[in-house]
């Protein structure tokens, strides 16, 4: 079996495998970018794996004059970027030592014990520039029945990164058509508690990944049944509201389904998840605004629109839509409306005789 992927035919591509590859260090290529091209799925991230030592791969990318980012190279992995293509090239590695958050690792000659270190099958299918598959763990049968099965005991890999919880749930929304096994989630169960430990922007990440996956309704209420939710925060997860959402605004995006998903919890218990910042504060103000008596009336939405912007205008409805008892669907038209420009300008109460300053701000507002 062979992969056709455009991907492979791009010359970012090619030039990294020029560069990189040989016939005792070959350049293989794994992770989503092939499970989501066997999935059929559009491929942004390309991970590349090799026998090359960190050290080698950055000399031989910077002699051939590409642009390297080191930040990972601590791990294994030096970032290249070609042709406005971001890719990541980790070495070989097998797990010495886990914690559940770090990993120490030592580096190896072979893909087959790279896979044993990986988390899910779907994950661990290797491919080269040639498009010949490697799939050392069972991974291209998982997918072609929609699997999502830890490598080896799921216990363990759990154990070995605590937030394989959250990717487990992510990529069941996104990849798979069955519930977790109850083994599965008893296992989640068990060591959700250990999310605590994990920094915010992990847990960040992972979240919004997952709020944007198809089958994300039901991935919450399976870790809400595992009490996974409760662990982060003790959050109101209303998938209700979320299910309507969605029904009206399939394309709507991660903080939106954020929102609505947790709009009744209190802005403390929300910071887990968004950290200070901008996000924290759109909510804010979208609790001070609320009031649904009014929001029924075509002129809330006006006035929202002239004090705020469209954009906000349209988030604010959405979370109408999901939360309104009775939401008035034909206002959405009222969201194309602009304000008329007010008449006036500096120059005519200047032209009124009234001296220059800030004054003048004061009377125009």
């Amino acid at each position: 079996m062979k992969l056709k992927a455009s991907w492979l035919n791009y010359s970012s591509v090619k030039k990294l495998t020029q560069i990189l590859h040989s016939p005792d260090t070959p350049l293989l290529f794994v992770g989503g970018c092939v499970r989501d091209s066997l999935f059929g799925f559009h491929v942004d991230d390309i991970d590349v794996t090799t026998a090359l030592r960190p050290d080698v791969v950055s000399e031989r990318l910077n002699k051939a004059g590409i642009k390297t980012v080191k930040t990972g190279i601590t791990h294994g992995t030096v970032i290249a970027i070609i042709q406005r293509h971001k890719f990541e090239i980790t070495t070989f590695r097998k797990d010495i030592t886990t914690d559940g958050r770090h990993a120490q690792v030592e580096y190896s000659d072979s893909w087959k014990i790279d896979a044993q270190r990986r988390d899910f099958t779907i994950n661990a299918i290797y491919c080269d520039i040639e498009g010949n598959l490697y799939d050392p763990v069972g991974g291209i049968a998982d997918i072609k029945d929609k699997i999502v099965r830890f490598i080896g005991d799921p216990q363990k890999r759990i154990q070995e990164d605590y937030l394989r919880i959250l990717r487990f749930y992510r990529f069941l929304s996104a990849y798979s058509c069955q519930p977790p096994e109850t083994a599965n989630q008893r296992i989640c169960q068990k060591y959700a508690q250990n999310l605590l430990s994990l920094s915010t922007e992990r847990i960040q990440s992972e979240i919004q990944k997952l709020l944007m996956t198809k089958k994300v309704v039901a991935a919450i209420e399976w870790m809400a049944q595992a009490q996974v939710w409760k662990v982060l925060g003790d959050n109101i997860a209303d998938q209700i509201a979320l299910q309507k959402l969605l029904s009206f605004f399939p394309k709507s995006d991660w903080f939106t389904r954020f929102s609505v998903l947790f709009f009744s919890s209190s802005l403390e218990q929300l910071h887990c998840f968004l950290g200070p910042g901008k996000h924290l504060k759109t909510i804010k103000n979208a609790h001070n605004l609320w009031d649904s008596s009014e929001m029924n009336n075509i002129v809330y939405w006006k006035k929202l629109i002239f004090e705020n912007n469209h954009q906000f205008a349209t988030y604010m409805f959405s979370l109408f839509v999901a939360h309104h008892p009775s939401p008035n669907l034909k206002l959405y038209d009222v969201l194309s409306w602009s304000p008329p420009e007010f008449p006036l300008s500096g120059n005519d109460i200047l032209a009124l005789g009234i001296e220059p300053g800030a004054y003048i701000g004061e009377l125009l507002s």
